[in-house]
């Protein structure tokens, strides 16, 4: 069986976050200050860091934490989790230097603005200890299983718009055991933390590729070959693009299981796989 990697709920944004569509538009509100002359000059870098400490007081993202299903201690979690990461001094002066370098290289244009913390996250993931990375995966897993296959799929494809993408996971999230909603921000925040001190994600070798996909695709061809349409769910893998979102949810599930199987030294591997491009 000829295999090709599929991108599923990892690769650039792989933490789904409460909020995140109104914290995008706060950033990009904020991106857009910033190059704006204001009194004859742009904001100075400590305005800046003001500018983004006071994220988390935003009533129109707390009602939007709130109307998403976060409520009593769960919504408390999710507030404090903001108030961490934008209490971070080096995390705002990241952010900071990110947004003043948009404007210094005029911006990016004809690309989606990406959220500075979210690379942070991203850098930092395959630097964490196995057991933060399967808390996390574990947490992704769960709100593909939670969502309809239609969103599941859209959310997999990319095509998912973000308020209601925010909308459904933050559905799912909403619903989980606060200690376990609390561990998913905890690792969410060493993440980012991880991520001041790395440039990139931890590349694999070409070895560890090889030795991690072997396992990975063991037990993929077993899960997939157990499904009653796995004709139609092996077209999907070979050609995601013209897939139904039924059949890329599906087969995106199965793949994930398969990297959560692989156990031992290599499972820090297989999750690293899985989360790069």
């Amino acid at each position: 069986m000829q295999h090709r990697k599929l991108c599923v709920i990892g690769g650039k944004t792989p933490f789904i976050d409460p909020g995140k569509a109104p914290v995008r538009a706060i950033l990009i509100a904020l991106l857009f200050l910033i190059a704006a002359p204001i009194a004859g000059a742009q904001e100075s870098r400590e305005e800046i860091i003001q500018s983004i400490q006071r994220i988390p007081l935003d009533p129109v993202l707390r009602a939007n934490i709130r109307k998403n299903g976060f409520t009593g201690e769960r919504y408390e979690i999710v507030l404090a989790n903001l108030k961490r990461i934008y209490g971070n001094q080096a995390i705002v002066g990241f952010v900071t230097d990110y947004y003043l370098g948009l404007v210094r290289d005029g911006g990016p244009v004809g690309q989606p603005l990406e959220d500075p913390v979210d690379l942070l996250m991203n850098r930092g993931f395959s630097h964490l200890s196995t057991t933060q990375m399967r808390t996390l995966l574990r947490t992704d897993a769960a709100i593909l299983r939670s969502l309809s296959q239609t969103d599941c799929g859209k959310l997999v494809k990319g095509t998912l718009h973000p308020e209601r993408a925010s909308e459904k996971t933050d559905g799912v999230l909403a619903r989980l055991d606060p200690a376990a909603l609390r561990a998913y921000y905890d690792v969410q925040y060493a993440a980012a933390v991880t991520g001041l001190s790395h440039s990139r994600p931890r590349a694999l070798s070409r070895a560890e590729v090889t030795r991690v996909e072997n396992k990975i695709f063991d037990r993929f061809d077993l899960r997939l070959n157990a499904q009653k349409n796995r004709d139609t769910l092996y077209r999907a893998w070979q050609d995601p693009a013209r897939a139904s979102n039924r059949s890329i949810c599906t087969v995106s599930q199965l793949f994930l299981a398969s990297v959560l199987d692989v156990q031992g030294p290599d499972a820090q591997l297989a999750m690293i796989y899985f989360m790069q491009d």
